[in-house]
């Protein structure tokens, strides 16, 4: 399991939903090609929990980078298929936490949008199980793919040191095993956490970082409650079931509130040099730079003169600056929700105010989590 997030992971979804080049925009079907064939060999990986008696050998081990990458090649120029597109969101979602996920499910939704009728496997003759069969897959596998590899907390000293909601689970547990000496093994093969020990975990950067997994499970549902909205639409007669994805997802959200509890994990305002004399030294320009282009020509030769210079002109240039900050933020701190939320900020910047307004304030009372989001206390006159 990884960290808690890739931040910054943002997949072209466009390309990926562009017509497939030639008469039919969503291409054969591939299922016999070897590419598909190719992902689902690179999917394959032995079960760790499995005893292997006199056969034991090196456990095999999925190349997810493999799969994501064989996956968006087919689906990018060659075949819109619902299949394909389940094997990217646990992919996605393995590298890229719930980053991955809410992207796969925007690709999810796109096909369903845009390809329903043509993408592949084909209702033929009104018969709609086969198309219903990758939905049912997801909602199979994709409740352990987030119990297991959604990192909630990160525990240095710990082995492995992301720990999941199977792990809160286990903590639970652990919890009401009054007056055992040894603690049970946790799912990862760790010794189980109790709960006041994860509590205890919940505070610093992994307090910070929780913040920023409640908004991306706010998110995840919302998108995959949409998405469970279109297939009963389009499948009225027999829409296949998606609630599982649904439940582990508001479990991973409960688990999430009580690891808060309740707490401000907002950074507190840095002190000015009245208020501190002891200030941290200034980012270095050309710090900055190298973070911002690793191995790419990505920054544009404006962008690299305003990074060397230090100067802003413009809002769009504090905005540049920002997200250069953010990249060198990345690079130098890989465990730290902060350059997320820096990059957060940035696209809110670039928002109308109803759009922005839109994204935030989703149900009735959700003013509030604004303003307290923005550090504004509401007039109470």
């Amino acid at each position: 399991m990884t960290n808690h997030s890739s931040a910054g992971f943002q997949p072209d979804i466009e390309a990926l939903l562009a017509p497939v080049p030639g008469a039919d925009p969503a291409g054969p079907s591939m299922r016999y090609d070897p590419l598909y064939l190719g992902i689902r060999q690179a999917r394959e990986e032995d079960d760790a929990s499995l005893p292997m008696g006199e056969w034991e050998r090196p456990l095999k081990k999925a190349d997810w980078k493999a799969v994501s990458a064989r996956c968006t090649e087919l689906l990018g120029s060659r075949s819109k298929d619902f299949q394909v597109a389940a094997w990217l969101c646990e992919s996605w979602t393995r590298q890229h936490q719930l980053e991955g996920f809410n992207a796969s499910v925007d690709l999810l939704t796109g096909l369903v949008e845009r390809f329903w009728d043509t993408a592949h496997p084909l209702i033929e003759d009104g018969d709609d199980d086969a198309r219903a069969a990758p939905f049912v897959w997801l909602n199979e596998n994709m409740p352990l793919v987030l119990k297991l590899h959604i990192a909630l907390l990160q525990l240095p000293d710990r082995m492995p040191s992301a720990v999941s909601l199977a792990d809160w689970d286990q903590a639970l547990i652990a919890d009401n095993q009054k007056g055992v000496a040894k603690k049970p093994a946790g799912p990862s093969g760790a010794g189980a956490l109790t709960r006041e020990e994860m509590n205890a975990a919940a505070s610093g950067n992994n307090l910070l970082a929780l913040a920023v997994i409640r908004d991306q499970i706010q998110a995840a549902t919302g998108k995959w409650d949409a998405l469970t909205g279109m297939l009963d639409e389009r499948m009225s007669a027999n829409p296949p079931s998606v609630a599982r994805v649904g439940d582990m997802l508001r479990r991973l959200g409960r688990a999430v509130d009580s690891l808060i509890d309740g707490r401000d994990p907002r950074p507190q305002p840095v002190a000015s040099p009245a208020q501190d004399e002891t200030m941290p030294p200034p980012i270095n320009q050309d710090d900055i730079m190298a973070a911002a282009t690793p191995n790419t020509d990505a920054v544009p030769a404006a962008h690299e003169a305003l990074l060397r210079s230090g100067s802003i002109s413009s809002r769009e240039d504090a905005y540049r600056m920002l997200e250069a900050v953010a990249a060198f933020l990345e690079k130098t701190e890989p465990h730290s929700p902060t350059p997320y939320l820096v990059k957060r900020a940035v696209s809110w910047g670039r928002m109308s105010l109803a759009d922005l307004m839109q994204e935030v304030v989703r149900e009735e009372g959700d003013i509030a989590r604004y303003f307290s989001l923005l550090g504004i206390k509401e007039s109470r006159e």
